[in-house]
């Protein structure tokens, strides 16, 4: 999934010594403030939706775990 700030969204320089890949800091330098902000939000953002989608798959497992040694301990149970 592409980032916001990816490498492969610097934009290449033309210059006399021939064409020269812009540094991470040379393009953010050149941004808006607004834009850098909406950047970063826009990467937080995608962060969040990653860590809560590790914490929803933690808890279906835990979920998951409960359940069987319920069933396991209710069978146990009714057998007696």
């Amino acid at each position: 999934m592409p980032r916001a700030l990816s490498d492969a969204y610097l934009p290449t320089t033309h210059s006399a010594a021939g064409p020269h890949k812009d540094t991470f800091g040379e393009v953010v330098h050149r941004l808006l403030k607004d834009l850098v902000h909406d950047a970063l939000m826009a990467q937080f953002a995608d962060c969040e939706v990653t860590r809560l989608h590790v914490l929803t798959v933690t808890w279906e497992l835990e979920r998951l775990q409960r359940w069987q040694k319920f069933h396991t301990r209710s069978v146990t149970y009714l057998k007696e």
